[in-house]
């Protein structure tokens, strides 16, 4: 396994659609799934729209909602943006990021997209950018968020990844 740092920096600007399906949780949990802990959907403590994203009952600090992104995107880009909200109610503050894993003919790599902070009472954002440098075909790509402490719960809404926008030199 190979696991890569990515510089956490402020959101830039992305273009074309979100590549997240759902990524506010107003349709429940699918695609979504849950990775050692369970995945609910709740209508009370959103931060925009109706819904977000609850996962409970954590055994792993790597716990949390993951969703699988469809290699093709890389036909065009390589480098993408990505943000979320979240929130915890319990505990003083508590890591959070955005992971990406991917496979190709190397193996299995993690991509540490962005780091931030989850807070008590209030959403916080977590953003920052990654690029995936394969070797040969990608066979799969998950993107996922994990960070606070086993036992843990924290909610997610309005998670975004697209590709960077490219800055044209005159």
């Amino acid at each position: 396994l190979a696991f890569e740092h990515a510089r956490s920096r402020a959101l830039p600007q992305g273009t074309g659609p979100n590549l997240i399906q759902n990524a506010g949780f107003e349709e429940g949990v699918t695609p979504w799934k849950d990775n050692k802990g369970l995945l609910t959907m709740v209508r009370n403590l959103a931060h925009s729209g109706s819904a977000a994203g609850l996962i409970s009952q954590r055994t792993a600090p790597y716990a949390g909602p993951i969703q699988q992104l469809s290699p093709q995107v890389l036909d065009n880009t390589h480098r993408f943006v990505c943000s979320a909200w979240v929130r915890i109610e319990q505990y003083a503050p508590q890591p959070v990021q955005i992971t990406l894993r991917y496979d190709d003919e190397q193996g299995t790599h993690y991509l540490s997209a962005a780091h931030g902070r989850a807070k008590r009472g209030e959403w916080s954002q977590v953003s920052g950018a990654f690029e995936i440098k394969p070797s040969g075909k990608v066979r799969f790509m998950d993107l996922f968020l994990e960070g606070p402490a086993p036992g843990v719960d924290f909610l997610v809404d309005d998670l975004l990844s697209k590709p960077e926008n490219k800055v044209m030199k005159p």
